[in-house]
């Protein structure tokens, strides 16, 4: 993990299965909204295994200014982000790729 990532203030996360590794465990992409000060840059992934307990950096995932909430789509592959941009307050969607990219 990036040292720069541990001074973030986190804002929202959403999470998201996206595959099974053996019955009953499952890796999870997660989606962690950061305030956009000093070296962050929006939306970044992360991987959460429900076998072992592991949180993994897995970087950026989307940019966007001062994202402060997260929300996943119920049946569409889609993050939405309420984010502020200047004075402006914006929603943002996402799609999320096969990869968990977006």
């Amino acid at each position: 993990m990036r040292s720069g990532l541990l001074g973030l203030v986190v804002f929202s996360v959403a999470m998201v299965g996206f595959g099974s590794l053996t019955a009953g465990a499952a890796v999870h992409s997660v989606y962690v909204g950061t305030y956009t000060k000093g070296e962050s840059e929006g939306i970044y992934r992360l991987e959460f295994d429900d076998e072992t307990g592991a949180l993994s950096h897995k970087g950026l995932a989307g940019a966007i200014e001062n994202p402060s909430f997260l929300a996943i789509h119920p049946s569409a592959p889609v993050l939405y982000a309420a984010a502020r941009k200047g004075d402006a307050q914006v929603v943002a969607a996402f799609r999320i790729e096969s990869d968990s990219g977006l």
